[in-house]
């Protein structure tokens, strides 16, 4: 445990989401906003969130599910994989409502009559579904049947969440276009840059309790080249790098123990780190370093 040695009171890179330590960089900042304008304005239209993996699109969810107003009803659809059985069915159920029929036009009669429900007592209605970069297009042509359904003040905000190739499924398949025209926000999460990144380490650790500065900043600017700024590849290696210095009794981490883990992460085939770094980052002089680091 390399807590008490620097002087934290919890683990300051989980990979579970924190929302005590969000990091607000650029990228979710403007995201989030776009998002906020789009749930709160009763658009009636689709929202994009796309982002590759790891870049904190769970995060922004729960945020939006926090900030939800009172009179808000949320659906959330967390796997819409067809093989969970038919879309318009899992949305029923997220909301409440069992499907009582599994044909596609009797479910979407179904909700038809819940959204009214929802109206005539003054209730939003927010739906969002996460990892929709799964959906074929059945399933996305059956959002555009929905939507197509209810239309003026009633019609839900409804939140597609997923990788980068959810956009482009949207924007290449003709019989899709309907669907894309619906959109009223396009939220993109990108990964952070070598500064953020460097904020986004000293921001973690400060909010474990971290008084100074553990990880130098040769060492930041190599974490970012390794993991390309995905926040989730950044906790996953600055962990092992803690936990590393901590069994060494390393009050700094610098950059030679961010390559000897990079390297050992290469042959040991784990983590997806942008190791093409090694080469550009470390000298053909400094190479004996790396190997030397870890047990130093």
């Amino acid at each position: 445990m390399y807590e008490s040695f620097y002087g934290l009171h919890r683990k300051p890179f989980s990979i579970v989401p924190d929302h005590d330590c969000v990091f607000r960089g650029r990228s979710y900042l403007a995201a989030a906003a776009v998002l906020d304008h789009a749930t709160t304005e009763r658009c009636g239209g689709f929202a994009l969130i796309t982002g590759e993996a790891g870049t904190g699109k769970t995060t922004l969810i729960r945020e939006l599910l926090q900030a939800s107003p009172g009179n808000a009803t949320v659906g959330l659809v967390t796997d819409p994989h067809r093989n969970f059985g038919p879309l318009l069915g899992r949305i029923l159920l997220a909301f409440g409502v069992e499907a009582i029929d599994g044909r596609p036009l009797e479910m979407i009669d179904q909700f038809h009559l819940f959204i009214e429900q929802q109206d005539r007592t003054n209730r939003r209605t927010l739906l969002i579904i996460d990892e929709a970069h799964v959906l074929d297009e059945t399933s996305l042509e059956e959002l555009r049947l929905l939507s197509n359904a209810i239309v003026g003040q009633r019609a839900p905000d409804v939140v597609l969440v997923g990788h980068p190739e959810l956009r482009r499924n949207l924007c290449s398949i003709p019989r899709l276009r309907p669907l894309a025209q619906r959109v009223v926000a396009d939220c993109r999460l990108e990964a952070l840059d070598r500064e953020e990144t460097h904020q986004y380490i000293d921001h973690r650790l400060r909010c474990a309790g971290a008084e100074g500065q553990v990880f130098s900043d040769d060492a930041c600017g190599a974490i970012h080249a390794f993991t390309d700024g995905i926040p989730r590849l950044i906790n996953i290696l600055c962990e092992d790098l803690l936990t590393i210095g901590g069994l060494s009794q390393r009050a700094s981490i610098d950059a030679a123990m961010v390559h000897a883990m990079a390297e050992d992460r290469r042959h040991g085939g784990v983590l997806p780190l942008n190791f093409a770094s090694l080469g550009m980052l470390v000298s053909p002089e400094e190479r004996p370093m790396r190997s030397q680091a870890l047990s130093a």
